[in-house]
């Protein structure tokens, strides 16, 4: 199977692959996310299960993963996606072709029933597994782990779980990872944490990983566009750090 590779523009179009068309009933063209604003609101709100699914960052992550994944990697690669519950990434990746495992410490959700993925419950810190990935995801994930948002309470516990993941990958595997990033390293009180740029470099590195690729995506109205990171340094919100990282 070749690789897959949507094309990825100022306003992220999402490429949505045959395999995909028919349970979101699209019609197989890409799309930019103006149009789903606009005219596919039902399938975002399927998409994101909730209310404030026109705000979610997952519109922005997920087609940056479907990009560099299908540029560094072929199915049937194996990837685990860390924090899977809530997300349609592992059914995606599924979709493609790729082995996918999903791991969250909550229980499988009903749109994964019957889907071609090996799901574990289980905290990704206390994981061990004999298999070794291609790839690993870790979108929108990292910032609450360790806030005691369904586990330990633990400030630290994101280089842990960070360098078990390192752990898990195969020689040559991957790190994909997204996180919200702030001028300033920051706490939201039992629920994420907002990472600095320079430490959360630092982050990566402690766990042995080198990054080679990087991508910033902040909102503008109803877009999520691409950024530099001089200029999203200047937002007086958040936006999106997203990371390809091998081993170093």
């Amino acid at each position: 199977m070749k690789h897959f590779t949507p094309p990825i523009g100022i306003n992220l179009p999402i490429y949505c692959v045959h395999e995909l068309r028919k349970p979101f009933g699209l019609i197989g063209k890409f799309l930019d996310l103006n149009d789903l604003y606009n005219k596919n609101k039902t399938l975002y709100r399927f998409f994101a299960r909730n209310a404030y699914w026109e705000a979610n960052p997952r519109v922005a992550e997920i087609p940056l993963v479907l990009y560099y994944v299908g540029k560094y990697l072929v199915p049937p690669a194996r990837i685990l996606d860390v924090g899977y519950l809530e997300s349609f990434l592992p059914y995606f990746l599924s979709s493609i072709g790729f082995e996918v495992f999903g791991v969250d410490i909550r229980e499988t959700p009903f749109y994964l029933d019957g889907a071609n993925i090996r799901t574990i419950k289980q905290d990704i810190c206390k994981l061990i597994l004999e298999t070794k990935f291609d790839a690993i995801t870790l979108i929108s994930t990292l910032e609450h782990i360790g806030l005691g948002y369904g586990d330990t309470k633990d400030l630290t516990k994101d280089k842990e779980a960070l360098s078990k993941v390192y752990d898990l990958l195969d020689s040559q595997g991957l790190l994909f990872v997204s996180v919200p990033m702030y001028k300033e390293f920051r706490v939201i009180e039992n629920f994420e944490k907002h990472y600095d740029y320079k430490n959360f470099i630092k982050l990566l590195e402690s766990a042995g990983f080198k990054i080679l690729e990087e991508k910033y995506v902040a909102r503008k109205e109803n877009f999520w566009i691409v950024e530099d990171l001089s200029e999203c340094l200047k937002r007086k919100d958040t936006f999106v750090g997203f990371f390809v990282c091998g081993k170093g």
